[in-house]
């Protein structure tokens, strides 16, 4: 040897003999280290070679400085690697997609919950321009994202992708640029989160809103919700007809303030009802006081509602019946016509009794 052993044992780096000394002694050390007794059966050898004994040779050889930082190497080495495992599983099981692209905006790698999530196998995407998978109506938009990328831009968004069977998936991603040793952008890393079913529910609950407020804005009858004090916060435009008053008057006033005075007492424990005990206040005929002093014959129901927050409200239905009132009213009037008219020819059918000790003239 030129003395690399020496050089080692003083820290040095050792010459080339050593280092292929090297090359051959550490793989065939830790090859048997690795078979813990020595039973090296593809060559049909008998041997043992400890942790000690291939360490003294490997000095011997070597000298202390080359070994020692060779085996710090391999540590080293062998740490990243493990590291490298855990995120690779990491990634691989992850209920995101990841997607990386080059910069012509080619698939360079997805894990396995990308392709899963379009519908596809990998083998089918691989290599495939990302644009590829994006509705025609949004490419130009995907295109101009993309070329954020190499200007170093980091971006979340909402965007849809087609799916093999030609249904829409609507994702979350974040993107950012891949980088190269130099710091160059050479294309785009994304996480990838399937948002479908929220976005779908989201559809599902603005349809839902807009059902009711059709309903609510243009029902013939009064609708209105009141809070845990009773003050009304939402009155469609029919209730603000039925008791003559100018839209948004009602905010902040309550039904209880409408009942007319004869009426009072008997709304008020019905009200105290529907509070205390939950008990539906259901088509209840009352009377209701318009803005102008006048009285409406109206048919309320009322139940109480709980709120996202977990307050309690109330809905309120009220029809005005005036016309059933007036109805009910001419049949009354006709009835007590009726009577009087029966009464009145009972008497003309029936003869005048005589008065003792009075003669007609």
């Amino acid at each position: 040897c030129c003395g690399g052993g020496v050089a080692g044992a003083a820290g040095g780096s050792g010459c080339g003999r050593c280092s292929g000394w090297l090359a051959v002694l550490l793989p065939l050390g830790a090859g048997a280290i690795v078979l813990n007794g020595g039973r090296a059966g593809a060559f049909g050898l008998d041997f043992a070679v400890s942790l000690g004994t291939f360490v003294a040779v490997a000095i011997a050889v070597l000298g202390v400085g080359s070994t020692a930082r060779y085996i710090r190497l391999s540590e080293a080495e062998r740490a990243g690697r493990r590291e490298a495992e855990v995120y690779r599983l990491i990634i691989e099981t992850a209920n995101e997609g990841v997607w990386t692209t080059d910069e012509a905006g080619r698939t360079l790698y997805m894990n396995r919950r990308m392709p899963e999530m379009l519908g596809y196998q990998l083998q089918e995407v691989a290599g495939r321009p990302a644009l590829d998978l994006a509705p025609t109506e949004i490419r130009e938009r995907q295109r101009s994202r993309m070329g954020d990328r190499f200007s170093g831009k980091n971006e979340g968004y909402e965007t849809a992708f087609i799916r093999k069977d030609g249904s829409i998936v609507w994702a979350q991603v974040g993107a950012a640029p891949r980088l190269n040793d130099q710091g160059r952008a050479v294309g785009s890393v994304a996480l990838v989160t399937d948002i479908t079913a929220r976005r779908e529910a989201e559809a599902e609950l603005r349809r839902s809103e807009l059902r009711f407020r059709t309903i609510f804005e243009e029902a013939g009858f009064g609708i209105a919700v009141e809070d845990s004090d009773g003050r009304l916060f939402e009155c469609n435009p029919a209730l603000h007809r039925i008791l003559g008053y100018e839209p948004g008057e009602l905010i902040g006033m309550s039904f209880a303030s409408f009942a007319s005075p004869d009426d009072r007492a008997e709304y008020d424990a019905q009200l105290t009802a529907l509070k205390t005990e939950g008990i539906e206040l259901g088509k209840v005929r009352t009377r209701y006081l318009r803005k102008d002093g006048t009285l409406v014959g109206v048919r309320v129901s009322k139940t109480v509602l709980a709120s996202a927050d977990g307050r309690s409200l109330t809905l309120g239905l009220v029809q005005d019946i005036s016309d059933e009132v007036r109805a009910d009213e001419a049949v009354r009037e006709s009835e007590q016509k009726s009577r009087f008219l029966s009464m009145i020819s009972h008497e003309l059918r029936t003869p005048p009794h005589s008065v003792p000790g009075f003669a007609p003239p």
